[in-house]
Parts: structure tokens; C-alpha cells; sequence
């Protein structure tokens, strides 16, 4: 399904330049859940996501070069962690770690947030130019923050 996913989703880039997109890889999860991280089939599923991930970078390094006009961001992340023997659902660090990647001119390359969860939906309402309520726990990580 994911493969799917990265190619309807590079074609929408390519075709339509959505001013938002949304998407779910959940290969890497379900691998996490039925094997756990230090599998060999989560390496696999990895490496399958990564290639999806890929697909829609490239359509948007397309799209940029095609619509010079246009801006884009990228932020790619996990919602959680996984044990090694099998799935989540603890508190343990490997359990709650997750990984934040962002690309664009909104973003200062190889800098760090230790809230990154807590800090994504500042990050895409302050892309989007729409003001964070004051009740979120997070802060928007990019450059363009109001």
C-alpha cells in the first residue's frame, strides 16, 4: 500500500501543487508491531518507506524547478518508537523517541528540537500563515515563526 501511497501522492505534487499535503507510510509501523525494530523485516520496511519518501521529494524538487513561484516544505516524521522485540505502548525511550526530518528555506539545516512531537502542528499552522492558538503545547521550529 505504501508504494501507492508515493506515487499518487509524487503525482499530486507533479500535477496539481497542493498547497497542503498529508500523508501516512504505515508499512514501518505494522513491521514494528508484528516484529519489532531489530528485525531484519523492519530494516526492509524501512528501507521501502524510505524509498516512498523519496519519490515525493523528488516530485517536489520537480515541481520547485517546474514553478519557481512556489515554496516548499517538507516534514517527514514517526509518531512513536518501537522496542526491539516487538511494538509500543510503554513509555520506555525507545517506545516514545520519534523522528522529526524537515527540509525547505523554512528550516536551519541540522538543527534539533527535543519537543518535536509537541511542535508540528505550530510548525505547519505558522507555514500556512495561520496564527497557533497560545493553548498548544508546542512552538513552530521554522525560520518564518511570527
Amino acid at each position: 500500500m505504501d508504494a501507492i501511497t508515493g506515487d499518487t501522492n509524487a503525482a499530486a505534487i507533479r500535477d496539481e501543487g497542493p498547497d497542503f499535503l498529508f500523508t501516512h507510510l504505515d508499512q514501518v509501523d505494522a513491521v514494528g508491531h508484528a516484529h519489532g525494530s531489530a528485525s531484519t523485516q523492519f530494516l526492509d520496511s524501512l528501507r521501502s518507506v524510505d524509498r516512498e519518501v523519496g519519490k515525493i521529494v523528488s516530485a517536489v524538487d520537480a515541481r520547485a524547478a517546474a514553478h519557481p513561484g512556489e515554496t516548499w516544505q517538507i516534514i517527514v516524521t514517526t509518531d512513536h518508537g518501537h522496542t526491539p522485540t516487538d511494538g509500543h505502548g510503554g513509555q520506555t525511550p525507545e517506545e516514545t523517541a520519534n523522528i522529526v526530518i524537515a527540509r525547505g528555506s523554512a528550516f536551519t539545516a541540522g538543527a534539533a528540537t527535543a519537543d518535536s512531537l509537541i511542535d508540528l502542528t505550530p510548525t505547519a499552522l505558522d507555514l500556512l500563515g495561520v496564527p497557533a492558538d497560545s493553548a498548544l503545547d508546542g512552538k513552530s521550529f521554522a525560520r518564518t515563526r511570527r
